[in-house]
């Protein structure tokens, strides 16, 4: 069965079930309805198709190399697993894997298992209509990191919970999840930035010109500049190693549509005052503040290193985490004459990403098995 025919008909499952909770009156129990079909049917069919993957899949080799090359020994574990590349979280996951007599696809299972969950658990707490997160994590970053990128999906899936302990000023618990989130993907270290930006206070105009700023910046920036600084200040052995690649070293393109989608969205929520109708749960001010310096620091990133494709793809990747929710209040969103674009939001903004995800992995996604 191909991969792409599931994720249509999941996807037009999702569509529909969040277009008439928009429509229904009587949300509490629709919302309990769609519970049952969130976790009955879309998260188990999820975590099947992320663990069944076949080796088509860009870095599904090195993964099963990987497995193959780990020693289950836990005894001098870090001396033993030094050589083999990938973080200690993961590679430890992949010992014990092998230790108790499993292979590289109870690796794979428990990869998608922890993150699938996380992140779907995570929107049911922050949101009424989850469904509406979910179309959007279904059309667009669960194909990227869940069917291919597994180490950053789980990452970025640890790295939610991790939030609130920004706005609360917890360094120790916001520590503990980041270092937890980085183990399996060392990129996450850089959300370390979220929690030391907090407390920097900019007007709406500060935050545009800075935008437009890094802008500049990144069309002045060229590679060479940035592997002069890294190589003389930031000598990180994979940074290093990332820069000898033309494919990560590339330009990510001041146009790309990751890009282009992550301002519209900010400028947009940055332009109205968004309200958060929700019949069960109360997102605080300080959450959704959170969430937007995310983006913002997201948006900041991608421009200045776009001359850094992996740098940039990382910062809108781990950055952009929230985006989901995001789009749920921006879909609530309701001042003067935006009102008309919020049916647009729901109809227009998953269907595109979808689709524009499928050219990119078209050449992947064929068989589960």
């Amino acid at each position: 069965m191909s991969v792409f025919l599931v994720l249509s008909i999941l996807f037009f499952v999702l569509f529909f079930s969040s277009a008439h909770f928009q429509l229904e009156k009587n949300k509490i129990f629709f919302r309990k309805v769609n519970i049952i079909l969130c976790f009955i049917f879309v998260i188990p069919v999820l975590i099947i198709l992320a663990t069944f993957k076949n080796d088509n899949y860009p870095d599904y080799l090195e993964y099963v190399k990987i497995f193959n090359e780990v020693r289950p020994t836990f005894v001098d574990f870090f001396k033993e697993n030094r050589e083999i590349h990938g973080e200690y979280g993961y590679l430890a996951l992949n010992a014990l894997v092998k230790y108790i007599g499993g292979d590289y696809t109870v690796v794979s299972f428990l990869m998608a298992f922890f993150s699938i969950s996380l992140t779907i658990v995570f929107f049911y707490k922050k949101s009424d209509d989850y469904m509406f997160p979910c179309l959007i994590y279904i059309s667009h970053t669960f194909i990227l990191r869940e069917m291919i990128q597994i180490r950053a999906g789980l990452a970025c899936a640890i790295l939610l919970y991790s939030i609130k302990y920004v706005y609360k000023r917890n360094f120790f618990s916001f520590s503990f999840i980041c270092l937890l989130a980085s183990s399996f993907h060392l990129a996450a270290i850089s959300f370390f930035l979220v929690y030391f930006a907090y407390n920097w206070y900019l007007k709406t105009k500060h935050k545009v010109h800075i935008i437009i700023v890094s802008i500049i910046l990144g069309i002045i920036i060229d590679i060479e500049f940035i592997s002069y600084i890294v190589n003389a200040f930031f000598p990180i052995p994979g940074l290093v190693e990332y820069l000898n690649y033309g494919e990560y070293s590339s330009r990510r393109g001041l146009l790309n549509v990751v890009l282009i989608k992550n301002i519209l969205l900010y400028l947009v929520l940055l332009k109205y005052k968004p309200f958060y109708k929700d019949n069960t749960q109360k997102l605080k001010e300080e959450e959704y503040q959170t969430w937007m310096l995310c983006l913002f620091i997201g948006i900041i990133i991608s421009y200045v290193f776009n001359a850094f494709q992996i740098v940039a793809g990382r910062a809108a990747s781990y950055f952009s985490i929230f985006e989901p929710l995001l789009v749920v209040i921006l879909f609530r969103t309701s001042v003067g004459k935006i009102n008309f674009l919020r049916w647009g939001v729901l109809l227009i903004y998953p269907i595109i990403l979808f689709f524009s995800k499928y050219e990119m992995i078209k050449d992947y996604i064929t068989q589960i098995f």
